[in-house]
Parts: C-alpha cells; structure tokens; sequence
C-alpha cells in the first residue's frame, strides 16, 4: 500500500532465551496493532453536470401597421448586445393580415 490507511502489526515470541527448566513464560502480550496513515490517495478529476442550456438570440415576430399596408417583421437580438436587428420582413395589405392572423 502506498497511500491511506493501513494497519501495523507486529509479534514477538519468548525464545531470548526461551523458558526452560520450569523457568516462567514471558510477561506481557505477544503481538500490537495500531493504524497508519501513508498519506492522501490522488483524487482524480470528473466533469460535474452541464449547465442549463441557453441561447444568444431571442426573436420575436411583430405586425406594425402603415396606414392601409401592414408588415410582418422578424428581429432579432443577441442578449449580449442588446440590439435588435431583422431578420425577415413582409409587407402585406391590412386585409391580407387578418387571413395571416386567422391561419395561426
């Protein structure tokens, strides 16, 4: 092992000298434990979660009327900008707009 925790073990026996000629058994106890620590394991790097996504234009479509003639126009803008711009432009006759208006 090479990082993290561990353990440490050891033992010993009686035999320096061992007991003989009804001598005594060694006092105390023949084997220890304790825990280690190596150090930090490396943690490798995963992506977390993708953000939500979201788009860089917003567009919407208008009707402004010009007396009998009316247009139907598209703009567009980028939220960093703010500004809009068009996209796409019709001009139609007022009558002409309320068959566009019922097709929706």
């Amino acid at each position: 092992m090479t990082c993290g925790n561990g353990m440490i073990y050891r033992n010993r026996t009686c035999n320096n000298p061992s007991p003989s000629d009804g001598g005594k058994n060694c006092q105390g106890v023949d084997n220890e434990s304790s825990v280690c620590n190596l150090g930090d394991c490396p943690v490798d790097g995963h992506w977390g979660l993708w953000s939500s996504v979201r788009c860089s234009v917003t567009c919407e479509k208008k009707t402004m009327f010009l007396g009998k003639m009316s247009q139907i126009v598209k703009r567009c803008r980028q939220k960093q900008k703010n500004r809009w711009r068009m996209e796409e432009s019709k001009k139609i006759e007022k009558e002409e707009y309320h068959e566009v208006k019922k097709q929706r």
